[in-house]
């Protein structure tokens, strides 16, 4: 709101009165009360006097601890590695420093995690039956044509080599 008055060039007096016009109920009621003490106490109606009062009574000290701790912990989560956040927000958060130790906590387990992938792949590859896990098994005969073992037999008239079909024509005429 005071970005909004603050572009419309008013006094400070103007602020405070545009300001105290969206009040309503309690707010209104504090207001009232805000502003017979500002008088009473001869306190300058200014828009930084206004704030400083709406503040104390608003927004207490553990109000602005809480933001704090809330924009720490939104900061912290963002910058945090996808496969950790995805661990530590499966976990109910109490505060910044128990969020800090989650992660830690996901970190150093996916860390475990690791290392185990590392040495069981480490040991199947010293025991050679790495690469046979990775491999698909083929048939030995995979890819080769099946010929017969046997020779052409040859024609019996000229004694050329001859296929079997070729011999059993000339059989039959």
């Amino acid at each position: 709101m005071s970005g909004i008055l603050e572009s419309m060039e008013c006094t400070e007096v103007e602020k405070v009165n545009l300001a105290t016009r969206f009040f309503r109920g309690d707010a209104c009621n504090w207001w009232e009360g805000a502003k017979a003490y500002m008088i009473a106490s001869q306190v300058e109606m200014n828009w930084v006097n206004f704030k400083r009062l709406f503040i104390a009574h608003y927004i207490s000290d553990n109000d602005d601890d809480a933001l704090i701790e809330a924009w720490k912990m939104k900061k912290y989560r963002f910058d945090l590695r996808v496969d950790i956040a995805h661990d530590v927000s499966m976990q109910p958060i109490e505060n910044f420093g128990d969020l800090v130790q989650k992660s830690y906590r996901a970190e150093a387990g996916l860390r475990d995690i690791r290392k185990e992938i590392g040495e069981f792949n480490q040991r199947m590859k010293d025991t050679g039956k790495y690469n046979s896990q990775l491999k698909p098994k083929s048939s030995p005969n995979k890819g080769k044509h099946n010929y017969s073992s046997r020779s052409p037999r040859n024609c019996p008239d000229c004694g050329l080599p001859t296929s079997s079909q070729a011999i059993s024509r000339m059989n039959v005429q």
